[in-house]
């Protein structure tokens, strides 16, 4: 098909097409109380280069708005432009047809773009009235390296937009999904997630059921308002308790419980403390559907604190170290209230990941027969752990443009040293093992070493004794790990507990006074310039790390670092300190402890000899029997 094949259809002609086509995604608005700085994410005034505005159109409904005379309003936006080389990749669909209902005299304008950014007009139509016009665009033959479809509307009088989609122009298999919710003494987030989605209930007509994995002792069924949330779902709500097994438990629950029940469809893994886009649980259902149950589909991650950002667009893993890092770093935290695709090129890129976070991620049914289920973990690295495993068994992971959750920040945790440094340290040298080389499993051991160093540094102490109970556990084996899961988190509660800078305080105590000037604090923090001056940041706090394990007699140095970053440099040459936790709900006291020091220095360094020492030997124990343990034969003795 060329570019002179585009066809347009009168509101006379949509009928009889409409009863083939199949819909793929509606064009949604926000509601129309929101910040102004969200409107841009679905549609904004102007177009081309011209600057980001919401002026000149006001949104009447989920799907609908006014439009003044002589605006123009521009769909090139995270959440209503259509991402055809992901359709095109993935599936057999090779025209897609937009249908666009309108009153009043305007133009309809379509653009592309390339994978490269380039925008192309494509076709346009002008309508004198009330019309539904449907253009069929081309898919095949274009966006093979990226891009997208999206349109805009010049109103030539006022006019109203009355609906937008994309269809199919032929059937798709729609598979339906069961959405899996894992929640501990969330009630409030759990049952506001299942209002929001229901809130629109086209968006979410093809999921077969809600299971809420309940693993808490505050019930989300005794909610107030759940009765009434459980109504409006028409019956399609069923709440499962168990013990807390973490949200590996939870999660390989409701994959569990998809997989005992033929008409569950796919499963959508989501948190309980997101706020959904209703609208992105029907486009990954049908995005799956298409694409037949061959990849994992993702939702991004936009920003719960700053809704105009988008903060994650999935995940890589450095096979080296394995240390996970972002897909595309210049789309990392990008303000969507300024940047559309026709502003930046990275925004058209197609992308594949090594794996999703499970705030919201469509698992096949199909991909959970072949592999499993999540491995017995508790928390941490069960997701990118699976990732991994699907794209190993030929599912990569699609993290799809315009679907896409609310949910808390990354720079809201702090997992190196917080109570979930334990299951980050063990997960991620269990995922090397299970995926990685023997060279890459010692890289990772070694790079293990740094972040222990950074908590020598920093007086963190509770992190460097769950790091090496981490690797002890690590080297007793699968058995152990998958025994223990019911009762870890009581062990890493007890453990972190003996330590003073796992507490936290609600404010700096009153007697708490600082030593170290500001001066002092800004030079020992400032950017390095260049490799030697790095090198040699970290040589002089090791230096002053090691001297106040050494020398008596010495003025002691403590700084109230609450509102400022608590930077290595600084902390390594304190003997108290006040630190924010990394969430900002209070703060906790580091206090250099020389003995307890040199006593973990000894268990950790020996620990991390035997795990180098034993790599051949781990590999070939774990990697032996991990098909049977994250089965679901294996998984139901905690269920049943």
């Amino acid at each position: 098909m060329t570019d002179t094949d585009t066809r347009a259809h009168t509101d006379s002609d949509a009928g009889q097409h409409a009863a083939t086509d199949t819909l793929l995604a509606r064009v949604v608005l926000p509601e129309s109380d929101v910040s102004p700085d969200l409107v841009p994410v679905y549609a904004r005034s102007g177009t081309g280069m011209d600057k980001t505005s919401v002026e000149g159109f006001e949104i009447t409904g989920r799907r609908s708005l006014t439009i003044d005379k002589g605006t123009v309003v521009t769909f090139d936006s995270f959440f209503n432009a259509f991402p055809a080389a992901y359709w095109r990749r993935w599936t057999s669909l090779s025209d897609v047809i937009l249908e666009v209902t309108v009153e009043g005299d305007c133009r309809i304008d379509v653009y592309r773009s390339s994978g490269a950014g380039r925008v192309t007009h494509d076709t346009a139509r002008v309508v004198r009235g009330k019309e539904t016009v449907r253009l069929t665009l081309p898919i095949e033959k274009r966006f093979a390296d990226g891009g997208s479809y999206w349109f805009g509307i010049r109103a030539l009088t006022d006019t109203t937009l009355v609906s937008a989609a994309w269809h199919a122009p032929e059937p798709i298999e729609v598979r339906g999904a069961t959405i899996g919710i894992c929640t501990f003494n969330r009630t409030d987030d759990c049952v506001a997630t299942m209002a929001r989605l229901i809130s629109d209930p086209e968006s979410v007509r093809h999921v077969r059921e809600v299971v809420v994995v309940d693993q808490g002792t505050q019930l989300v069924s005794d909610h107030p308002d759940f009765e009434d949330v459980s109504k409006a779902w028409e019956g399609r709500v069923r709440v499962v308790r168990q013990p807390n097994l973490g949200g590996s438990g939870g999660f390989s629950r409701a994959m569990f419980e998809v997989l005992q029940n033929e008409s569950a469809g796919d499963v959508i893994l989501t948190d309980d403390d997101i706020s959904p886009e209703p609208e992105s649980f029907h486009r990954a259902i049908l995005f799956a559907g298409a694409s037949g149950g061959r990849v994992l589909v993702h939702g991004h991650m936009l920003d719960l604190w700053a809704q105009s950002k988008l903060h994650n667009t999935g995940d890589l893993v450095d096979r080296s170290t394995f240390r996970t890092k972002a897909v595309a770093d210049d789309l990392q935290d990008i303000e969507l209230s300024e940047v559309t695709l026709w502003k930046e090129p990275g925004l058209s890129n197609r992308f594949e990941a090594d794996f999703g976070g499970w705030w919201m991620c469509l698992i096949p049914r199909e991909v959970m027969a072949e592999i499993g289920l999540a491995m017995p973990v508790f928390i941490k690295w069960d997701d990118v752990e699976y990732g991994l495993r699907a794209r190993a068994a030929g599912h990569p992971t699609i993290t799809l443009p315009g679907v896409a959750v609310w949910h808390q920040p990354f720079y809201l945790k702090d997992v190196q040293t917080d109570w979930t440094a334990y299951f980050e340290c063990r997960n991620r040298m269990l995922t090397a093992i299970v995926h990685g080389h023997p060279d890459e499993v010692r890289s990772t051991i070694r790079d293990n070493l740094r972040i222990v160093t950074k908590n020598i540094l920093t007086m963190n102490y509770s992190a460097i004794e769950l790091n090496a109970l981490a690797l002890s556990d690590l080297l007793r084996g699968p058995e152990y790990i998958a025994d223990d899961l019911p009762t870890v988190m009581q062990r890493i509660r007890e453990t972190r507990s003996l330590f003073p800078d796992a507490r936290v305080l609600d404010s700096v105590p009153e007697d708490f006074s600082s030593t170290l000037s500001p001066v002092d604090v800004d030079r020992f923090t400032r950017r390095p310039r260049g490799k030697v001056d790095g090198a040699g940041k970290i040589l002089g706090a090791l230096v002053a790390t090691a001297k106040r394990g050494v020398v008596r007699n010495r003025t002691k140095q403590d700084a109230d670092l609450s509102g400022l970053v608590a930077h290595w440099a600084v902390l390594a040459r304190l003997d108290r300190a006040i630190v924010s936790t990394a969430d900002g709900a209070g703060v906790s006291m580091r206090v250099r402890d020389t003995e307890t020091m040199r006593h973990q220095l000894r268990r950790v360094a020996q620990l991390h000899v035997e795990m180098l020492r034993r790599v051949d030997e781990l590999q070939k124990t774990y990697q032996t029997g991990f098909a049977g343990w994250v089965s679901a034969d294996a998984w139901r003795r905690y269920f049943e």
